[in-house]
């Protein structure tokens, strides 16, 4: 199966791969980074042991009505020197270090970015973009400890390849979930035979795209091409050369 090469987002070129399977703050993702924080921990551990207390908690607001969580979800981690502990629920600000609220789709996002094996500059393109898509609040900060810093950096990239994004309709960004999903899918075998002799295109486009998701002001769009079992799948207008109105 072929793949069209995405349209250029600094988003997709900062985040891992795939599209993840759980969603941020979820009983199962929090099950997940209670496993990938304890393993950190423990490679850190001798670093940890001055480290004194430290509570974090995150709480993102707007949790997808198919989780049947409420209008929110939260996690928090509290370390002891070299020993952390993770759990589901939201602690009141007097009881953290650092204490951080958001929208779930931005901050699910946020969690998605990777720090290893992508380019700092665009990390930091990637992570102001979104930050400027939140109302946050913020109480608290993390102390000045590289030692924490490496451990929450790796329980962040080990959690982002496993995170569920939140992408606005026809994006580039929305569109490359679906390549994923359509590509996977087409290339099962009780899929491909069917679509051996299929030749076929389907476009929509969006337009009047709202700003804080196209600032360059352009079409949203998707379009799936195939063609006796090759699957395009492409972001924005329907190429003219694939429109049979303009061909």
């Amino acid at each position: 199966m072929s793949t069209e090469t995405p349209q250029p987002s600094v988003l997709l070129a900062a985040m891992a791969d795939g599209i993840g399977d759980l969603a941020f703050a979820s009983p199962q993702w929090v099950d997940a980074a209670r496993e990938a924080l304890t393993s950190a921990v423990g490679r850190y551990a001798a670093g940890l042991a001055s480290l004194g207390a430290f509570t974090l908690c995150e709480v993102a607001h707007n949790s997808p009505a198919y989780l049947h969580c409420g209008s929110k979800l939260a996690w928090h981690a509290v370390f002891d020197g070299a020993l952390v502990e993770v759990h589901s629920g939201e602690l009141p600000a007097s009881a953290c270090d650092l204490k951080v609220e958001g929208d779930h789709s931005i901050m699910s996002n946020l969690a998605r970015i990777q720090y290893a094996g992508r380019d700092p500059k665009l990390v930091a393109a990637a992570q102001a973009r979104l930050h400027k898509l939140s109302r946050w609040v913020v109480h608290g900060s993390i102390p000045t400890n590289p030692v924490l810093a490496a451990v929450l950096r790796s329980l962040h990239d080990a959690l982002a390849v496993r995170t569920l994004p939140r992408f606005v309709f026809m994006t580039p960004e929305w569109v490359s979930c679906a390549r994923h999903i359509l590509t996977m899918r087409a290339a099962l075998t009780k899929y491909a035979d069917g679509l051996s002799d299929v030749e076929y295109t389907f476009a929509e486009q969006f337009t009047q795209t709202p700003q804080y998701a196209f600032p360059d002001g352009s079409d949203g769009g998707f379009w799936v091409r195939c063609s006796y079992g090759q699957i395009t799948v492409g972001a924005g207008p329907l190429p003219k050369e694939l429109n049979p109105l303009t061909c």
